[in-house]
């Protein structure tokens, strides 16, 4: 399910960066996805199986991706590498 996860959003974030979509949706997509990967269920998840759910940031996608909100995703929002 992770894999699903990462290719969506590097699917999302290619649009962007080919102006077929505009970012604010991709934004909804990442911020969601945040959420669920932080949450409480998650945690236990991590920590009753080993599962990294910081696996599922395309990172490089969005490092390159060259758009403003994309960037601020990024700065302020993007949990570090593990």
């Amino acid at each position: 399910m992770l894999l699903v996860v990462r290719e969506y959003l590097a699917e999302s974030i290619e649009a962007v960066k080919s102006e077929m979509l505009n970012s604010r949706p991709v934004i909804v997509q990442l911020e969601l996805a945040l959420k669920i990967a932080s949450s409480s269920d998650a945690l236990k998840c991590t920590d009753s199986h080993g599962i990294d759910f910081g696996g599922i940031w395309p990172r490089e996608l969005l490092i390159n991706a060259k758009d403003t909100r994309l960037e601020n995703f990024v700065k302020h929002r993007l949990p570090p590498p593990a």
